[in-house]
C-alpha cells in the first residue's frame, strides 16, 4: 500500500498548497499507483518484475542507457521519455540509493519541476483548486496519451480521504512530525523538515548525500555553501531567513 501521508507530507513541505500536492498525487496515482518500484505493465501484486529491473539497474547489469532507451515508464511518474529517465537513475545513482527509492524519486519531481516547469510548480505552490492541479500536472507535466484528468481528479479525491486524519479542518499544512512553519535546524537534528532541505539543496545542485532526513556533515557544508551564495549569515542553522532562502521560487 503507497505510502500517501509519507508523499503529501513531503511535497507539502516542499511548499506546494494542500490542493497542489493532491493534484500532483492523483496523477501519481494514475500514473504508477503511487508505488516508486513500478515498472509499466507490472501488474503483479508482488511486483518480482519491478523489483528485478531496479536490481539490474542498480548493479550496473543493465546499463543506464539501455533503461532509458527502453521505451518502458518506470517510477513514481512512470518516467518513459529517454533524457528524463536517464537523469533519474543518474540523479539516484550520485547519492547512492537505488533507482526505486522513493524518496529520491519524490526529490527528483521536485527537481524537474523547479528546473523545467518553474510555472507549473508556482501555481502548485499557490493554488486552491484541486482539480486546476490535477488538470495542469497532467496537461503540462505528464502529458498522457489518454487526457483522463476526471478520473485524476478522483484519485486525488480518494487520497484526500485517506490522509484526512493528516490535514486540518483548514485544509492547511499537514501536522505531526511535519514542523509547519519549520523549526530552525541545525547538525545532528532530524526529521521530515530536513528532509526537505536535503531535497531542495539537492534539485539545485548543492546536495549529494544521503536522503535520509538526518542533518549531517555533508548536508551542514551544502547549507552554509547555500548561506554564502544567497549573502546570508554562514553559519549552517536554518533559521527563518534561510527557509525563507530556501523556498523561494528562482
Amino acid at each position: 500500500m503507497p505510502d500517501y501521508k509519507k508523499l503529501y507530507t513531503f511535497f507539502t513541505a516542499s511548499g506546494m498548497t494542500h490542493a497542489g500536492a493532491l493534484g500532483l498525487l492523483g496523477n501519481l496515482q494514475a500514473e504508477s499507483g503511487c508505488e516508486a518500484c513500478r515498472l509499466q505493465g507490472d501488474f503483479d501484486l508482488n511486483r518480482a518484475k519491478s523489483k528485478s529491473y531496479a536490481t539490474r539497474v542498480d548493479s550496473g547489469e543493465l546499463s543506464i542507457h539501455v533503461m532509458a532507451n527502453d521505451q518502458a515508464g518506470w517510477g513514481l511518474a512512470q518516467w518513459t521519455y529517454p533524457t528524463r529517465k536517464a537523469n533519474l537513475a543518474y540523479f539516484c545513482k550520485e547519492r547512492g540509493v537505488s533507482i526505486a527509492d522513493e524518496t529520491a524519486q519524490a526529490a527528483f519531481i521536485l527537481k524537474e519541476l523547479r528546473e523545467e516547469y518553474f510555472q507549473l510548480l508556482k501555481f502548485l505552490c499557490s493554488t486552491g483548486e484541486m482539480f486546476t492541479a490535477c488538470k495542469r500536472v497532467c496537461e503540462e507535466y505528464e502529458r498522457p496519451a489518454v487526457n483522463n484528468v476526471q478520473a485524476r481528479y478522483a484519485m486525488a479525491q480518494n487520497i484526500e480521504k485517506q490522509i484526512a486524519d493528516s490535514v486540518p479542518a483548514d485544509g492547511g499544512k499537514p501536522t505531526g512530525e511535519t514542523y509547519w512553519p519549520p523549526r530552525t535546524l541545525d547538525k545532528n537534528m532530524s526529521g521530515c523538515d530536513v528532509l526537505v532541505i536535503q531535497s531542495i539543496l539537492s534539485a539545485r545542485g548543492l546536495y549529494k548525500g544521503d536522503m535520509n532526513g538526518n542533518f549531517s556533515d555533508r548536508l551542514d557544508a551544502a547549507v552554509k555553501d547555500f548561506q554564502t551564495r544567497k549573502g546570508l549569515s554562514v553559519d549552517g542553522v536554518v533559521g527563518p531567513m534561510t527557509w525563507r532562502k530556501l523556498l523561494e521560487m528562482e
